[in-house]
């Protein structure tokens, strides 16, 4: 058999989730030295009109939003018309709440400490339709600060709700045009739409809940609520435009550009591992540069890796899609860091199912409870399997690099951890698989 190309064994990883039903349809972009070296896309964009995923279909990003809001306020402290240092409430001056005395860095790096509208319980009761403005922020703006700013790190989509505001007082143009005007348009990125109070959008994938071994319609949400923290669309093309421009400073200096991917820092003298609209983490060893999306029906991942030039995204139209995970297998291939071998245990069926049941997200803009169960004798988070490695733990069988620790209280799992390349994301139990009813929570994040 002759030795498998690059584009085979991404072809292979994809499928073979596709084949697990971890995926409806996802499209995969890889770029090297500012040049795109796959964009292709996987399975369906509309399982109803049998519309196949292309590199041109358009999925909701969610909170990769988060970046060009970011991006929208460094051109205005670039033209002399925001200051990084000065108070929200400078800008904003009908927000209701004057004692919120927080900073533009503050709101930009998560350390406002302001309540995120997306961890109150209400919001969701009324996400479905598009809310006024007022509305959002009024469900937020009275709640009291969780903590002084610049105490702590907690992301926040109240801060970016109130960036846009920002970006659209200062500049008098709505945060979508402003942004066609200023990034869009120059880069050509003709795939990419603000989703709230449009017009139907060409090439719109349809998005996903994985529900009793079937693909559902995923639960809709007013794609106005999400606003400058979450409310884009766009392709892997449009996607891989976006970070070429980051890397060659066509939009903003690179002065601005390396202020927005610098931790922040706390009042304790730490470093948080978030900037303005960007994580940084690395994958054994190569830096990264990234941020990932989830929001009703849709998972997308955009990771680059500065010192080895090279951008992969991921973008997926299913609730429970393993971006971030298909991600790192694409960029370990890319960047030849070998698979490690893993000293698997073996765990009875009846010991497994200590850790069955429904659970949900501690931290997800798209709060949809999801199942672990036993089949065929393994463990699975939604449907991927988990290999048991000891003292409560698994790794993904496609990653074992993604750990994932039960916590067993009274011989029944309570809560897990899952964890990925030093990022860390918890997960409650909230009841028994065995008398599972799919109910919406409130959960926040991406």
């Amino acid at each position: 058999m002759p030795d498998m190309t690059i584009q085979d064994q991404i072809d292979a990883i994809i499928e073979n989730a596709i084949n697990e039903t971890q995926l409806v349809g996802a499209s995969v972009g890889v770029m090297r030295d500012n040049e795109v070296v796959l964009a292709r896309g996987y399975g369906y964009a509309d399982l109803n009109n049998k519309a196949e995923a292309t590199e041109h279909t358009v999925y909701r990003i969610g909170s990769i939003t988060k970046q060009f809001t970011a991006l929208a306020i460094m051109i205005l402290v670039e033209q002399g018309k925001v200051n990084l240092n000065d108070i929200m409430l400078d800008y904003l001056s009908n927000y209701p709440q004057r004692a919120h005395k927080v900073t533009i860095d503050q709101l930009l790096n998560h350390t406002s400490g302001i309540k995120s509208y997306t961890d109150i319980e209400r919001f969701w009761e009324i996400s479905e339709r598009d809310l006024s403005r007022q509305e959002v922020v009024g469900l937020f703006s009275s709640e009291p600060i969780e903590f002084s700013p610049d105490e702590n790190f907690q992301y926040n989509n109240s801060g970016y709700y109130l960036l846009g505001l920002i970006i659209e007082n200062v500049s008098g143009m709505s945060y979508a045009d402003f942004l066609k005007a200023n990034v869009w348009q120059p880069l050509e990125m003709f795939d990419t739409h603000y989703l709230g109070k449009t017009k139907p959008i060409k090439n719109l994938a349809t998005g996903y809940d994985h529900k009793d071994n079937e693909f559902v319609l995923a639960r809709p949400i007013g794609m106005d609520n999400p606003f400058s923290g979450g409310s884009l669309g766009s392709s892997i093309l449009d996607l891989l435009k976006w970070q070429t421009a980051l890397n060659e400073n066509q939009l903003i200096s690179r002065q601005s550009y390396n202020k927005m991917i610098e931790p922040g820092l706390l009042r304790n003298g730490k470093h948080t591992t978030y900037g303005y609209g960007f994580f940084m983490s690395n994958l054994n060893g190569h830096r990264k540069i990234e941020h990932g999306g989830t929001i009703n029906g849709f998972r997308a991942q955009l990771s680059a890796y500065p010192d080895d030039d090279l951008t992969v995204t991921v973008l997926c139209n299913l609730n429970s899609a393993p971006q971030a995970q298909l991600e790192s297998q694409i960029s370990r291939l890319m960047l030849g860091i070998p698979e490690i071998v893993i000293d698997e245990i073996q765990v009875s069926e009846d010991n497994l199912e200590i850790y069955t049941g429904t659970y949900k997200w501690c931290s997800t803009m798209a709060p949809v409870p999801f199942p672990v169960s036993v089949a065929e004798g393994t463990l699975r988070v939604s449907g991927r399997s988990l290999r048991a490695i000891g003292n409560h733990t698994f790794v993904f069988s496609t990653d074992p690099y993604y750990t994932v620790t039960f916590t067993v209280k009274d011989g029944k799992s309570i809560s897990f951890r899952a964890e990925r390349e030093g990022q860390i994301t918890d997960a409650l139990r909230i009841e028994d698989t065995r008398s599972q009813q799919f109910q919406w929570h409130t959960t926040s994040h991406n």
